[in-house]
């Protein structure tokens, strides 16, 4: 009887520090390679990890032919999933036995998967803009232009400070070539800000690029009038032109006659026909002018197989010529190996950052007691804490001057942006004895 071998091609590892940050809201990234190891191999032991619990990753409809027709295998885990496929055992130029895939790619391929969210709290508690003019969603790829990724993560760097450009609270850019995260909404690269002590290489809005062919563009801005969008190939030539002046093209107005939102339909170049899809997936640049101004250039990656209305986002895995570090395959269909290990792709998450705000059950007005002073403030009849929390699965710590104690978690957080540009939850109790207290 023969022996079918298989082994691992790649694997991708999501990683969230919501669940895996410490009491003391340290970043599970912050901890030493060993001790990472460990605390994820204890949480997934006591099964409080699992991806699977809050998203669904499936292969397209031709990823998933393609492993059919290469005895290939895409094996869920708790923590993303692995591609298997049968390999040959093989003697190399050196003598080494290398494994060589069974059924040979001819040419470099990709392999795309679809992330939906099946918890619903999962975009309260992760670190992401609430508002877009676009309906953007994550696009991981261990594809790797100009070598400026940081490997094992897949995240593009975080975006240079722009000026002109709205931030909101908990987004992250960097200012005089460090990590800073915005405190609370703002436009000003001197205020509201928090620098971060370690750069984690984490999914950031650089990432949130994939559109479907069909879509809309929402004005953020007021008294906007006119639009031009032109789809460019990423070396800059036009590939289609919309102008909100040209009766084809749909769009909605406010009573005032300013517009408000515009449809943009990249389905085919010439008459925008539903049953003609002649504008090919993949990645363009989307140049907006606002009345006549200077034009914004956003990467966008144009996709119907990988957007998904609900979904999170979409992963591409090419089996070569993706850049440095990040081939799955040589170019004899060899299984790539570092030190013996599988390529391993990881997609890291921040938790989100915001202002918890403690609400009394029997609408009561609530004071701080003891040590509690040092970290809440009142505000009308609510408590409010001094500075943004972590929003964390573990009790979160409050600790100032050597003192620590421990307040009520947000239980499902409900997180929303308010009128002086900050994030709140709200978090409902009676009283915390010592701590918090009714007037």
């Amino acid at each position: 009887m023969s022996t079918v071998n298989y082994r691992i091609l790649f694997e991708i590892i999501v990683l969230h520090d919501y669940y895996l940050s410490q009491a003391d809201e340290q970043s599970f990234f912050d901890l030493a390679d060993v001790d990472r190891q460990d605390f994820l191999l204890r949480q997934l032991e006591l099964e409080h990890y699992n991806v699977s619990k809050d998203l669904q990753i499936e292969p397209t409809s031709k990823t998933e032919k393609f492993f059919k027709n290469h005895r290939m295998r895409l094996v869920l885990t708790s923590t993303g999933f692995f591609v298997g496929a049968e390999i040959e055992l093989v003697l190399n130029a050196a003598n080494e036995e290398v494994y060589e895939l069974a059924i040979p790619i001819a040419q470099s391929v990709t392999w795309e998967f679809t992330i939906s969210i099946k918890n619903l709290e999962y975009r309260n508690f992760s670190n992401m803009r609430f508002k877009n003019s676009l309906p953007l969603n994550y696009l991981f790829t261990n594809e790797n232009p100009g070598d400026i990724k940081n490997f094992p993560s897949l995240a593009f760097p975080v975006a240079d400070f722009k000026a002109g450009v709205t931030y909101e609270m908990g987004e992250l850019a960097m200012i005089d070539s460090k990590l800073n995260q915005a405190v609370e909404q703002t436009s000003d690269s001197t205020v509201g800000w928090e620098e971060l002590a370690s750069n984690h290489h984490w999914a950031n809005e650089q990432d949130r690029i994939l559109l479907p062919k069909l879509t809309s563009y929402n004005i953020r801005s007021t008294g906007i009038s006119e639009i031009e969008f032109e789809l460019q190939t990423p070396e800059g030539s036009a590939v289609l032109t919309f102008n909100t002046s040209d009766e084809n093209t749909r769009k909605t107005t406010a009573p005032n006659g300013n517009l408000t939102s515009v449809i943009l339909d990249f389905r085919n170049p010439e008459n925008h026909d539903p049953a003609v899809e002649s504008i090919a997936s993949g990645r363009y640049n989307l140049q907006v002018s606002e009345n006549g101004g200077a034009p914004i250039i956003l990467p966008v990656f144009i996709s119907d197989d990988l957007y998904m209305g609900n979904g999170l986002g979409g992963i591409v895995i090419h089996s070569r010529g993706a850049g440095s570090g990040s081939d799955i395959l040589s170019a004899d269909n060899k299984l790539i190996r570092v030190e013996g290990n599988h390529p391993l792709f990881e997609i890291r998450f921040k938790n989100r950052n915001c202002y918890w705000r403690y609400k009394s059950h029997s609408k009561k007005g609530l004071k701080a007691e003891n040590e509690a002073l040092n970290f809440l403030e009142e505000v009308d009849d609510d408590l409010r804490t001094k500075k943004p929390k972590s929003l964390q699965r573990l009790p979160v710590q409050f600790e100032n001057g050597g003192g620590k104690i421990f307040l009520p978690n947000p239980g499902k957080p409900q997180v929303k942006p308010e009128k002086d540009g900050r994030l709140y939850t709200d978090v409902f109790v009676s009283e915390v004895e010592g701590l918090i207290g009714t007037k």
